[in-house]
């Protein structure tokens, strides 16, 4: 089977992240046979794995155990081209204010803080090591708190902070794919206020990173 047009499959959303009543996560063997099948029928396709969801961004394991499992498929389907998949949020409901800090750390300042500064740093080292690409999954683009703020999700400047924070702690190649997590609302906006200025300035910096070419 020949497909051309599909960039990657996904076998589970966010794996490691406990789901339901009894917070199940999905074990090796399972991740195993999914690939397995995959490889069978689409050799050719990426196989695209993210971390762990928003409950669980401020643990390592968000990070290191994904890279984990990663390696330990990739070990088992050799010839298949593996993606690491980032989701990297700044706004949401699973984390507190700091004391004194009157602020909402993202992820990577979670991990920053909350253990090594150079925890992300040794986990794209391995995946580098190993040729596995390193993509963004869910870049936040929509608001999760329902907070007043001067430049909440969904804004330019927020967008253009998050793709910034993103560059800074994951970007290494210059032509990696960022997907952004909350297209669906910009589409509303779009539909609901065609004049809106700040969304005609996100619709043009959409347009203006697509556009861009490498750098020889």
């Amino acid at each position: 089977m020949k497909i051309n047009k599909v960039a990657a499959i996904q076998p589970e959303n966010e794996f490691l992240n406990p789901f339901g009543d009894h917070q199940f996560t999905m074990g090796r063997d399972y991740m195993l046979e999914l690939c397995q099948i995959i490889d069978s029928f689409l050799p050719n396709v990426p196989i695209l794995l993210n971390n762990a969801g928003i409950s669980r961004l401020f643990s390592p394991a968000s990070l290191s155990e994904c890279r984990d499992m990663v390696l330990f498929l990739q070990s088992h389907l050799p010839n298949h081209q593996f993606l690491f998949g980032v989701d990297l949020y700044e706004e949401h409901n699973f984390t507190k204010k700091i004391p004194g800090l009157n602020m909402y750390p993202d992820s990577v300042a979670g991990l920053n803080m909350l253990y090594s500064p150079n925890l992300i740093t040794n986990v794209l080292d391995s995946l580098e090591d190993a040729g596995v690409i390193v993509e963004a999954t869910e870049l936040q683009f929509e608001r999760w708190l329902g907070t007043v703020r001067e430049h909440p999700p969904g804004s330019l400047f927020h967008l253009q902070y998050m793709l910034i924070r993103y560059m800074n702690s994951f970007l290494r190649d210059q032509n990696q794919v960022v997907r952004v997590w909350g297209i669906e609302d910009l589409l509303e906006k779009i539909i609901k206020q065609p004049d809106n200025e700040n969304i005609k300035r996100v619709i043009y910096f959409f347009k203006y990173i697509n556009n861009l070419r490498p750098i020889s």
